[in-house]
């Protein structure tokens, strides 16, 4: 897209009545744009002035952990909780990094509180599910593994696609993070 057009479409969202929702479409157009400090600052006014919009919350929850921005993401994740967001959490768990059983349990509790559906996909929940049978040290132990993958992912600019642990029934685990450039 030429920058001609990224004007037109920055003008154009810009003329949205609804203050917050045009926020929020300008910040998801500074990221696609590669401008992740202009898209935080949008999509952070956007939330200030209306912190219920699942939209927002849920693009911007995605629009992170697409560009490998998972510390930020992990920021979000951890205010969703304070805004009662079950249908992001729903989605942010299955979008973002896993590995952590204290964040999951957290944002499942409140997804089954408000009686959500839960769609984040398969592999998230089985995560979960083998995780929630592990002692504490060994929970601590993947959580310090998936952070340094996030880490090593973050700093190189890679996208993490899928990550789990999976068990082999003899007592053997594996976490795995499919990560892309």
């Amino acid at each position: 897209m030429s920058d001609f057009e990224k004007q037109t479409m920055l003008r154009q969202v810009r003329s949205i009545p609804s203050r917050y929702q045009s926020l929020a479409l300008e910040g998801m157009i500074h990221f696609l744009d590669g401008k992740n400090r202009l898209g935080t600052e949008s999509l952070e006014r956007s939330l200030e002035l209306c912190p219920s919009d699942d939209v927002t919350w849920t693009n911007y929850a995605a629009i992170l952990n697409q560009k490998g921005l998972y510390t930020q993401a992990e920021g979000l994740f951890q205010r969703l909780f304070y805004n009662a967001c079950p249908e992001c959490l729903n989605k942010h768990c299955y979008l973002g990094p896993l590995g952590d059983m204290e964040m999951m349990t957290k944002a499942l509790t409140m997804i089954e509180k408000y009686d959500c559906e839960i769609t984040f996909g398969e592999s998230a929940l089985n995560t979960f599910k083998n995780m929630k049978n592990f002692d504490e040290k060994l929970r601590q132990d993947i959580k310090n593994a998936a952070s340094v993958v996030r880490n090593i992912a973050e700093e190189f600019g890679l996208v993490c696609t899928r990550s789990h642990v999976e068990d082999d029934g003899f007592g053997e685990l594996a976490f795995t993070c499919d990560l892309r450039r």
